[in-house]
């Protein structure tokens, strides 16, 4: 798999480690949190396959020549997310780097730049994890609403954001991830101040 500075979506932030967290340890309970809500070790693994193939769509690497933008067929890591996520790597290929338009008479089929095709290849990332994230979070609401849980209500997952009161019909995953930051955020503040 690689390293974490190996990546492109990973190796911005210069930090690789959280002190005091041991991964495999938190590997292990996401597992178990996920068969605890239904999630088989096979749809696991189809997953962490997601997973990984977007991490490789990251290395995806887009150049420039005077016009356009340019994806080759034989870049490594297009080969390996086209083949996690089961696709074709030359329409890939093909459609990161171009635009169709159609009209009443005909498509028109016309070439990206470089910043464009870089745009179009995070967009791709961006929605297959946020649909994976939307899918876990339905599963996981399914798994938890059974009719004793909906009566006892003993079980649930929340994130709270004390910075605000919004009420959305539905949170993207950059909610979710902007009120979990915010969390910590005041856990930590609290932390230095009271101890």
């Amino acid at each position: 798999m690689g390293e974490p500075k190996d990546y492109q979506y990973l190796n911005q932030g210069g930090e690789y480690t959280i002190a005091n967290v041991n991964d495999a340890e938190e590997f292990n309970y996401t597992r178990r949190a996920l068969e605890t809500v239904g999630l088989v070790s096979d749809t696991q693994n189809q997953i962490f396959a997601i997973l990984a193939a977007l991490l490789h769509v990251g290395n995806i690497q887009i150049t420039a020549t005077r016009s356009d933008a340019l994806l080759s067929t034989s870049d490594e890591a297009l080969g390996k997310a086209a083949d996690l996520l089961g696709i074709d790597a030359s329409s890939f290929a093909k459609w990161a780097t171009k635009k169709q338009i159609t009209t009443r008479s005909e498509k028109i089929v016309s070439s990206l730049n470089q910043k464009q095709a870089l745009v179009v290849r995070d967009s791709v990332a961006k929605f297959v994890y946020s649909s994976l994230f939307d899918w876990l979070v339905t599963v996981m609401n399914t798994s938890l609403a059974t009719e004793e849980v909906s009566r006892a209500a003993k079980t649930f997952i929340g994130v709270l954001d004390i910075y605000g009161f919004e009420h959305f019909q539905k949170n993207s995953f950059e909610q979710f991830c902007i009120n979990y930051a915010n969390e910590k955020l005041q856990q930590e503040v609290c932390q230095l101040s009271f101890h």
